[in-house]
This record gives C-alpha cells, structure tokens and sequence, in this order.
C-alpha cells in the first residue's frame, strides 16, 4: 500500500525528527558510568557529573561521621563508601571508644583501643566476632594468685578487683577477725601471695591456789628458839576465767574475763618466845674518842646495842623536826631528846656520825632497840640491816 503525505506536511515531519535525534544523540554523549562500592553492595549509575559528591548526591547515598569514601578512576569511575561506626571497648576499668568498619572483628577493637589480653582473660565477645555498630568489648582480666590458708593451699584464677574480692570468687569465706595480708583492699596481680589466718576464740575456766598468810604472835609458853602452831594454814582458792585468742589454733593473746574465790584461805597461826630485850651496857672508856675527821672529842658516856634504820617520804619526828639524816630515834627515858650524839660501830667500819635525839618508835620504848638511824632511801635503810654500835653521849 502506497501512502502520500502533502509536500508541506513531509517537510515538517522531517525537520522534526532530525531535532528529536540530534537531542538524543546530545544526550548519549554527555552521560557518564560510574559504579559505586558501598561495603556489600555494588551498583553502576549513569550519571551527568564527574565529582565524587554529585555522583553521590544523584545515586542517593549518605556519608556518615566516621564513614570513608575512596576514589579510583583506572578503569572508570569506582567509587568505594567504606561504613564505620563506633564501639566501646572497656579494660582494666577503663573505656575507650575506637572506629570499626564492617567486617571488622573484636580482636580488631582491641588492638585499636591498645588493650592486650592472655590466655586467662575473660571477653563477653569472641575475639573473631564481627562487630556492630554501638556494641561494647568488654575485658576482664584474669590473674592465678595463691592464697595460704588452713594448713594447706589454693591457686585460683580470679578476675581482676581486690583482694578481698578474689576471697569472694573462690569461695573462701572469712570470719570477723580473720588476719588477710596483704589488705582486702589490695589489688590482685598475678602469682600475688595471699595469707588467711584463722583467728578464734576460747573461754577456759582455771582455778588458782590462793597462799595462806602466817600471823606470828609472842608467848611466855614457848621457849627461845622454838615455836608452836595452833591454826594450821590453808590455801584458798580462786576460780578465773580466761579469754584466749587463738591464730590458727595457737595461743596468742589471754584476757582474765572474771575472777571469784570459791574458798577463803586460813592464817596460819605461829606462837614464838618473847623477843630479847636490847642489851643496853655501858662501857667504861677513855673520856674522849677520834670522830672519822681524826678529831679528838669528849663525850659523858657510851652505850653499845642494837641499831636498825629507817626512813620517811616527808614526815616529821616525835619532836616535831622535819626527819632528816642526823636525828635518829631512841628511847627518851635512855637517851633524852635533845641529846648530841656521834654513832659508829665497834670496829670503825660503818660509821653514823654525829647526830641528835630526835624521835622515838615502839621499838626503842619496848627495849628491843637502843637506836633507830635515819636514811634517805630504803636502799640504805635495808643495807645497814640489824646491827650492833656504840653510841658516845657527847658533852
């Protein structure tokens, strides 16, 4: 079939086509292909742009904070969108943020947040795990410590904490009192010593002997040398409770708790002759003497017997002087206060020296004693004892 088309119409229809074909062609001609890598996904585009951010902008593709975009044009337009994201990676109390990528795994976390683990070491993700975006490596390090307790030993693998939280992991409980070295509150470390020492407590009840006393007492009955007892003495007794502490099971600290007497001693009574009356006797002698200064002195008259000796924090004689060395106490029926005196011993050797009546004791009136000396010190007093001295009565 044959169609005619009017000679102005076919132009018009032809200039029409020649401009719908150069536009075509136009347009072939300024397109682009470009192939965009985003992480698992690959797709090519054709695109009216060559800049990296128009391509991206046509394809519809978003570039986040921590995302990388690379470029490589060697063989057409690739452009590669590597995803990152962030994750938390906590060690040793410690957390650090690090930058992951797809694909990439625990043990990448963890070399990015510069944390090294052992063999012992606890991770809640495996260290091949892919990681995600907002998750978190979590670290616990792990020791093998020894621990010294109840005659024996433990070595335990713990997590990373205190001492006392080491106890806890491996089930060793601890009394109140129970001695931990090092502290409780000493960080764990590995091949760390810890010593428990298991401290308890007893009451044990004993009963003490309580000494009897002797009371001596003077009788005519009895003859010199001799004595008779008429109470026989008994010990008491005394019932105490001891409180001791015990570190692994050995003594180390008593404490008396309470005490009671259950049974009373009994004195012991003791009947001895009467004690000798001092010799008082006057010796007849030169009028006078040599003092220990080499003197020449006179006297009225000398009396030899019994010396003892004595001394007082402060007090104050018979005649109301201030006790001092110098005022010696004697019977004033004998020796009249007042009286000047020089004492020394027979021989010379101890020698008293000058010295006043001044004071008096049950001993000198009952005639046991001719002269009590006065000391400063009891040391004194108990080195001169019992002795026998003259004492020059002087003018």
């Amino acid at each position: 079939m044959e169609l005619h088309f009017p000679a102005k119409k076919f132009v018009a229809f032809a200039l029409t086509m020649i401009v719908f074909l150069s536009s075509v062609v136009t347009a072939v001609a300024t397109t682009i292909a470009a192939t965009i890598v985003d992480d698992n996904n690959t797709y090519t585009i054709q695109v009216l742009s060559s800049k990296t951010e128009d391509i991206l902008a046509q394809a519809q593709v978003k570039v986040g904070p921590h995302d990388v975009v690379t470029r490589n044009d060697e063989h057409g337009i690739v452009i590669h969108v590597r995803r990152g994201y962030e994750v938390n990676v906590t060690a040793g109390g410690k957390t650090t943020p690090v930058i992951m990528y797809t694909n990439e795994t625990a043990a990448q976390a963890l070399k990015k947040a510069g944390v090294q683990v052992s063999d012992k070491d606890q991770l809640n993700i495996p260290l091949d795990q892919e990681l995600s975006d907002g998750d978190h490596v979590q670290v616990t390090k792990q020791y093998g410590i020894h621990v010294l307790l109840d005659g024996g030993f433990l070595s335990p693998v713990v997590s990373e904490g205190t001492v006392g939280q080491a106890l806890e992991e491996s089930g060793i409980s601890l009394n109140e009192d129970d001695i931990v070295t090092p502290s409780l509150s000493t960080p764990v470390g590995d091949g760390l010593v810890v010593t428990v020492k298991r401290v308890t407590y007893r009451d044990v009840t004993k009963t003490e002997e309580i000494p009897y006393t002797t009371v001596t007492k003077e009788s005519d009955t009895v003859s010199q040398g001799s004595y008779r007892i008429t109470t026989v003495g008994e010990p008491g007794e005394r019932e105490v409770v001891v409180r001791e502490k015990l570190v692994d099971g050995i003594v180390k600290e008593t404490e008396a708790v309470s005490s009671a007497v259950v049974k009373q001693p009994v004195a012991e009574v003791k009947l001895v002759a009467p004690s000798e009356k001092a010799v008082v006797a006057e010796v007849s002698a030169a009028p006078t003497f040599t003092d220990k200064n080499g003197r020449q002195m006179t006297y009225k008259k000398v009396l030899k017997g019994k010396a003892t000796a004595y001394t007082s924090n402060g007090g104050r004689t018979a005649t109301g002087k201030p006790a001092k060395v110098g005022y010696v106490a004697v019977n004033p029926e004998i020796i009249p206060y007042g009286t000047k005196l020089y004492i020394t011993s027979p021989n010379g050797k101890v020698v008293y020296g000058y010295a006043e009546a001044a004071d008096t004791g049950g001993a000198m009136l009952s005639g046991r004693i001719l002269v009590d000396l006065y000391y400063d010190t009891e040391s004194q007093c108990n080195s001169f004892g019992v002795r026998n001295m003259l004492i020059y009565v002087l003018d």
